[in-house]
């Protein structure tokens, strides 16, 4: 073969090739996941780094047809939001009507007292059961376990986990409190009494270590952290005679690694005490806060318009107390809201229902066992993206039984 008719042959070979990484790279993570049984050239490529970044980049993650929201039921559920939002374009009224599937956690979790979804960032979910930090990718299965924390205890009282755009890494946050000095049992959180400062962790994926920050003065945080405009958020709660209120939003970005505070939008009465319970959230990547009302009050959301700006809050859904749902009890969590402005809400860890502003009725689409209600949800999308840190070992579903069991 002349020469010229060779590099054209390897040319057009070159060519094809990288058409099909292009294609490849396009095509969602489950069936990526299954081709790497096509060939060990094609396995070897769906594992390259480079691939898995350039796969990362074409995913829209602002599309909810991309994404899943988790339920941390036993087993745990997912469900899709293309599903969700073909039932809130619809009139269905059938009960449960949304789909759900099981998605195994990645270890046996009957060992452990605590389990708890942290949060998500770029397709890896990341679990705190008992003291042991887990990262997991629900897509392909695989796991990591992380490092502990160094002075981390099983007493964390909140935590999160969110992109920081300024280095491109993910990075999870875990706080708890020191007692006061020689306070032995006698601390009360309820009444914020006997508690000397709030310790802060972060763990960054990059460097695979955990670095303490500056210990802050005592503030009483709880739960998972909310991620908007690369900041974790909860609300900041203080001792009063009607037990805790909330105060603040305490917002902790994730570049800086520092905090700030936001005043939190307090409806008519509410310090009298007619709302008796504050949610924050992030809803189309903004900022929520939702008062749940006592007999005879409106439930109410507020959302900041303009990140940062106090006087952007505005209140954009107000539900008559009269019809609210009558197995509402502990929780009324506003989850998404559609382009036909339903809303997407949690009712009690075991309903999700949609909201009809314009009809003021509620309608279920999904409904578990009391005994299986799910106590936190996270949102996630499907990706190649590995948890492994630093070349550590794969600890994938077949291993499970053993890692639960050393750890």
């Amino acid at each position: 073969m002349a020469d010229g008719q060779q590099q054209l042959v390897l040319s057009e070979s070159h060519d094809l090739n990288a058409i099909i990484v292009e294609i490849l790279s396009r095509l969602p993570a489950k069936s990526l996941v299954r081709f790497r049984c096509v060939s060990k050239a094609w396995r070897d490529l769906i594992s390259e780094s480079y691939f898995i970044k350039n796969h990362l980049t074409h995913i829209d993650t602002k599309n909810i047809l991309n994404w899943k929201l988790l339920l941390s039921t036993s087993p745990a559920q997912a469900i899709d939001y293309a599903a969700l939002s073909n039932i809130a374009s619809s009139n269905e009224e059938d009960d449960d009507p949304v789909a759900s599937r099981e998605v195994d956690y990645p270890v046996n979790t009957r060992h452990f007292c605590l389990k708890v979804l942290v949060g998500s960032c770029n397709g890896l979910v990341c679990l705190l059961l008992d003291v042991n930090v887990v990262l997991w990718n629900p897509c392909t299965r695989v796991i990591q376990s992380l490092p502990s924390p160094t002075r981390f205890n099983r007493s964390c009282e909140f935590y999160g986990f969110g992109y920081d755009s300024a280095t491109d890494d993910c990075k999870i946050v875990v706080g708890s409190y020191r007692p006061l000095a020689g306070s032995g049992h006698g601390y009360h959180l309820q009444h914020g009494e006997g508690f000397e400062e709030t310790m802060i962790e972060v763990f960054a994926l990059k460097t695979g270590s955990w670095r303490t920050l500056e210990r802050l003065d005592f503030v009483m945080l709880f739960g998972q952290g909310c991620v908007v405009n690369g900041a974790l958020h909860w609300l900041k709660h203080q001792p009063s005679e009607h037990g805790l209120i909330v105060s603040k939003i305490m917002c902790f970005d994730l570049g800086e690694e520092k905090f700030r505070e936001f005043a939190v939008p307090c409806p008519p009465n509410y310090v009298g005490r007619n709302y008796f319970s504050v949610g924050i959230g992030a809803i189309r990547n903004c900022l929520t806060a939702y008062f749940e009302p006592r007999d005879g009050f409106d439930y109410r959301m507020w959302v900041m318009k303009e990140y940062g700006v106090k006087e952007s809050w505005a209140e954009i859904i107000r539900i008559p107390f009269e019809v609210l749902p009558q197995d509402y009890e502990i929780c009324l969590q506003p989850l998404f809201i559609f382009e036909n402005d339903e809303v997407l809400m949690n009712i009690n860890g075991d309903v999700l229902a949609l909201y009809n502003q314009k009809e003021k009725t509620f309608r279920n689409v999904f409904k578990t066992p009391v005994e299986n209600a799910w106590r936190q949800t996270t949102t996630y999308v499907e990706t190649l993206v590995s948890p492994l840190i630093g070349g550590a070992p794969n600890l994938s579903n077949q291993h499970c039984e053993s890692f639960a069991i050393f750890v």
